[in-house]
């Protein structure tokens, strides 16, 4: 059809990244899913932030600064909720002196504990768990699930009723995901300020943006953080906190109004030409208006 398609072999090194692969999309090491789209230049920007922020997940799965995804933690959760268990459950249980049994049955058969005895002898086989059943077992605990950026942005939207469609909204979902690309998709609690730097480099050059844009964009993720972090009792670790950014609005150009006689020789050629973007031209000449 004329739907398009991202489609992408995912290295076996980082396979653990996607626990559940069938929820992933991912069969034969490949991940395969709709763009959403017909239209090949909105494909080709889906396709290439998706792929951004694979290359950051898999880079950081690969030096270890990262164990827990948003697969691993889908995944845990839904282990709980086969068991018909939900995340801090564990309290109520003891109130009513209780033990999933088969749940922590099961789950010692995947660390090779096959009795008491065997418990006794190994006290640290929890730790020994699949990362998927470990965190299950942490989560049904007093543990909270880590809230990751990716989720975390959709929260942000249904706390603050701002729409992620248009105006500053539309512009958080495209920084954040261009944070994501250079700094991968972590617990909101887990950013340092050198992931700050990095993405501050990276408007810079990479981006060719301004450093007073660049000003702005850190302010638009800033907030973010700051409201998930207070909202959900998060420890702020002030990464975002007055930025440095070199020679800041240094690098603004200001230039020359139009004279009357050009804005007239502008009008001119308006009324000349005649068409929808002119009347727009001439319209903005008159009133003063801005283009948004």
């Amino acid at each position: 059809g004329n739907m398009w398609w991202f489609k992408r072999r995912i290295p076996d090194d980082v396979l653990r990244g996607y626990p559940d692969k069938r929820a992933a999309n991912i069969y034969n090491g490949i991940m395969k899913h709709s763009l959403g789209t017909k239209d090949e230049g909105e494909a080709c920007r889906k396709a290439m932030t998706i792929a951004l922020q694979q290359d950051a997940l898999w880079a950081s799965l690969r030096d270890g600064s990262v164990e827990t995804t948003p697969e691993t933690v889908k995944a845990a959760l839904a282990l709980l909720e086969a068991y018909g268990l939900k995340s801090g459950q564990h309290a109520e249980y003891l109130r009513h002196d209780l033990e999933p049994d088969s749940f922590y049955h099961d789950l010692a058969l995947q660390a090779g504990i096959h009795s008491s005895d065997d418990q006794r002898r190994d006290p640290d086989w929890k730790e020994r768990l699949p990362p998927v059943q470990k965190l299950a077992l942490a989560l049904f605990g007093d543990e909270k699930p880590p809230l990751f950026l990716s989720e975390g942005i959709k929260e942000f939207f249904y706390l603050t009723g701002e729409s992620p469609d248009k105006g500053v909204g539309l512009r958080r979902v495209r920084v954040v995901n261009d944070f994501i690309s250079v700094c991968g998709d972590l617990p909101i609690d887990q950013y340092t300020r050198a992931n700050v730097n990095s993405f501050i480099s990276y408007l810079l050059e990479e981006r060719q943006n301004k450093t007073d844009t660049v000003r702005k964009r850190i302010g638009e993720i800033r907030v973010i953080f700051e409201t998930l972090c207070r909202e959900n009792s998060l420890e702020n670790n002030q990464a975002f906190v007055k930025p440095l950014i070199r020679d800041v609005g240094k690098d603004v150009k200001n230039r020359l109004s139009f004279t009357s006689s050009e804005i007239q020789m502008i009008q001119l050629e308006c009324i000349r030409i005649n068409d929808d973007m002119r009347w727009i031209v001439a319209l903005l000449s008159d009133s003063g208006m801005r283009l948004a």
